[in-house]
């Protein structure tokens, strides 16, 4: 069985410190924004559930039908504190994160993508906060032509996504600069 594999790095600015910037970004609300978002999207039989384990891993869940008819299921894993926000790690805030998506196909093909990354939150002298998400991907099944087009579609997909929520996060908590 093909795999592909790739890296790569999505950064924005909120006018806002960290701890702003983190409370809105871990809030529970993003899962219900997600189910929103997948829904929006023309997605089907759309669940999202979210829970912490003892030692502090946020885990959510998420299945849907997308409108080609593969069945999608996500699992996404972030660690954060005891309150609930990335740790502090020198001068920036981390929170290491891992997601499995498995798709599958109404014919029955399959394919999986894994990303181990992070969400990192640097704080800048200005008061505003950067954040920075690192991922590093590898994608299992289908054509080399499948894995490719789904590799660039993703990434895609995700940079846009990122963007909305920068967006979103700035409109939320971030304050205006004059």
């Amino acid at each position: 069985m093909g795999q592909s594999t790739w890296s790569y790095k999505t950064s924005g600015v909120v006018n806002a410190s960290p701890q702003l910037v983190m409370s809105w970004w871990f809030h529970p609300d993003r899962g219900d924004d997600l189910r929103k978002r997948l829904e929006e999207s023309g997605n089907t039989d759309v669940s999202v559930t979210e829970s912490t384990t003892t030692d502090g891993v946020r885990v959510r869940a998420a299945r849907w039908k997308g409108s080609k008819g593969w069945d999608h299921h996500q699992r996404t894993e972030t660690t954060l504190d005891p309150s609930g926000m990335a740790a502090r790690s020198d001068h920036i805030y981390v929170a290491e994160a891992s997601d499995v998506v498995s798709y599958e196909s109404p014919s029955g093909q399959k394919l999986t993508t894994t990303c181990s990354g992070r969400v990192e939150f640097i704080p800048l002298a200005s008061g505003q906060t950067t954040i920075r998400v690192v991922h590093h991907h590898v994608l299992v099944g289908g054509s080399w032509v499948e894995r490719r087009s789904h590799r660039r579609a993703e990434q895609l997909y995700t940079e846009r996504v990122f963007r909305e929520r920068i967006a979103r996060c700035q409109a939320a908590v971030g304050v205006s600069v004059s």
